[in-house]
């Protein structure tokens, strides 16, 4: 049905209170299987849409009249669909945690207050759903993260920082590795995803672009500013990865990065057409090409994959990386910004000698 003919037509949904009550019955008494379950967490999403829409509010405002109802039939509807999310988590099945994942970043986005925190807690719980998830699973948690970092604290931000770092990205990241069949890109993926995300939550939290009010101590700022260091540097290093899926999420967490500040690497020498060098330098446990760790190989890097460097690979599956390196480029020349009166000098690099020269 409809309702609502003085705002436009909407949709009617059953109470969101009364049906999440009625579904955590069932599934307490009733094996419902897992496309039942998949199905109910969808309808229950949007039942909460609905009803916020039929009362003329956001789902934020219609969640925070929920949680602030002296009914407490009302008052524990979001724990309950809580409840009936993290149960999903558990299912074997691919379709069902995808579902659920989905109905989290929604219900983390409704109530923030009443949930962010709880997980932006849950380290090894994010660090194992980035890298065993489904590519839909990895997704949506990564929507997640966004939600939640800036509540996460400096510690907790940090150590899963370095753990997607130091575990799984930079091992990938050496040379050696670029052309590596045996690669879990998948995990890859699901690391450079969640670390492209918590570097743009520390740069912007340095910066006082967010609400993060948690206090940084010297030592965690010079900490901080080592890993955003060596994330960049392995993640321009991925941008010559022999998977289109792994180039596109390099370009992703370029853009996410580049959004908030300058991109926090050395300059290098700047010249579109200048091949790569191959002089290499020793950084402790790993050899990587010099040339890689600077700002110069990284712009003109994503202007070859704008051109569509390898228009086969560029078109598979899920990667659109000319699309991708586009946008980090437009998103990196927005983070340099204006400083001393002037325009950065790499932000008219992107554009008059990066962007206008595609065709």
């Amino acid at each position: 049905g409809s309702a609502g003919a003085g705002r436009g037509t909407v949709l009617v949904y059953p109470d969101f209170p009364a049906m999440v009550s009625m579904v955590q019955k069932y599934v307490q008494t009733a094996d419902l299987g897992d496309d039942v379950v998949s199905e109910c967490l969808r309808f229950l999403h949007l039942c909460l849409t609905f009803n916020a829409k039929a009362e003329g509010k956001a789902p934020t405002a219609f969640a925070s009249d929920l949680m602030g109802s002296a009914d407490a039939h009302r008052h524990m509807a979001l724990f309950t669909f809580q409840s009936l999310v993290e149960r999903a988590f558990q299912s074997r099945s691919s379709d069902v945690v995808e579902g659920a994942a989905r109905s989290l970043v929604g219900l983390v986005r409704w109530a923030p207050t009443q949930f962010a925190k709880k997980y932006s807690e849950r380290r090894g719980w994010l660090k194992k759903n980035l890298l065993e998830g489904s590519r839909e699973t990895r997704g949506s948690v990564g929507e997640l993260l966004e939600a939640i970092a800036a509540y996460m604290d400096t510690q907790g931000l940090m150590a899963l920082l370095n753990e997607l770092v130091r575990e799984v990205i930079i091992p990938n990241a050496a040379e050696a590795k670029l052309k590596d069949l045996s690669v879990d890109t998948g995990a890859l993926c699901g690391a450079v995803l969640g670390a492209g995300i918590l570097v743009s939550e520390k740069l912007a939290s340095e910066s006082g672009l967010t609400n993060n009010t948690n206090n940084t101590t010297k030592t965690e700022k010079k900490e901080a500013t080592s890993s955003s260091f060596a994330t960049c540097k392995a993640l321009a290093t991925l941008l010559s990865h022999h998977s289109p899926g792994v180039v596109a999420a390099a370009c992703q967490a370029f853009q996410r990065i580049g959004r908030r500040a300058p991109l926090p690497l050395p300059d290098g020498d700047w010249d579109p057409a200048k091949p790569k060098a191959n002089t290499t330098m020793s950084t402790g446990d790993e050899t990587e090409t010099a040339t890689y760790a600077t700002k110069s190989h990284v712009y003109r890097r994503l202007v070859r994959l704008s051109a569509g460097e390898n228009k086969k690979d560029a078109q598979r599956g899920e990667a659109r990386v000319p699309e991708e390196a586009v946008r980090a480029l437009g998103k990196l020349g927005f983070g340099e910004t204006t400083r001393g009166g002037r325009v950065s000098v790499w932000r008219e690099r992107v554009i008059h000698q990066g962007l206008l020269k595609l065709k």
